[in-house]
């Protein structure tokens, strides 16, 4: 069977602002409340925050075409951004500081997450609920110890909270990790992967960034680009992308 398509793009919004505003002076693709969002933030971050709605316009235009340029997405639960209707496929958007991930796929759901490598402040119980739960999951070992260890169970797990459209406060709670109950056990990790019939996989974003997607099990394998942070740069790598 033929496996569907999947892009995911990283994205160092401070290297890469000056170009993709460039691209959005030229062509305007984001949605008045895209623009609306990102104003609401503080100065800084609403400035990442535009770069990065710019970017995951531009990896929809890939596949949905031109059409998609300023239709306004739905949000779901957890603020989940949502193809309407006549758009086939799904979206989602993860940022940490001054990077960003957008994924697309033309396959049922996909929920990206990124974290950038930091000390850890959980207590010691927690941490060991969520890694356990992460290694139910299919993506392959963790990291032996260290922060590393949880910020990758981390991203698995919110990356498949975001695929499966509940949310990461609904998974914590069923694996016991949030809520002040037990929950349904570490197991719920794996049987919500199997009843979204999604599959897990880290990605490989460098020593900065550790991050993960969970995308429906008909799409193809996942490859991660990097925006480039020149205009002339970025249009040279949309326009192959249109061409594929």
């Amino acid at each position: 069977m033929t496996k569907l398509p999947v892009e995911i793009w990283v994205v160092d919004l401070d290297a890469s602002a000056e170009a993709l505003f460039a691209a959005e002076r030229q062509v305007a693709r984001i949605s008045p409340d895209e623009e609306e969002r990102a104003a609401r933030l503080p100065a800084g971050e609403n400035r990442r925050r535009r770069a990065a709605y710019i970017a995951q316009r531009l990896l929809l235009e890939r596949t949905c075409g031109p059409a998609i340029r300023g239709v306004v997405l739905g949000r779901g639960r957890n603020g989940r951004p949502q193809l309407p209707t006549g758009f086939p496929g799904a979206v989602s958007l993860a940022h940490t500081g001054r990077f960003a991930l957008t994924g697309y796929t033309q396959a049922r759901t996909i929920g990206v997450d990124l974290e950038a490598h930091r000390v850890v402040k959980m207590d010691a119980r927690r941490q060991g609920i969520i890694v356990a739960a992460a290694s139910t999951l299919t993506a392959g070992p963790l990291p032996a110890t260290g922060d590393a260890r949880f910020l990758r169970a981390w991203t698995r797990l919110e990356a498949l909270a975001k695929a499966d459209g509940r949310g990461m406060g609904h998974l914590l709670t069923q694996i016991g990790a949030a809520g002040g109950a037990k929950g349904a056990g570490i197991m719920w990790a794996a049987a919500t992967a199997e009843r979204a019939e999604c599959r897990v996989q880290d990605l490989d974003l460098g020593d900065q960034l550790i991050g993960a997607v969970a995308v429906s099990s008909s799409a193809a394998n996942c490859a991660v680009r990097t925006v480039p942070d020149d205009p002339v740069r970025l249009e040279h790598f949309v326009r192959l992308e249109n061409r594929e």
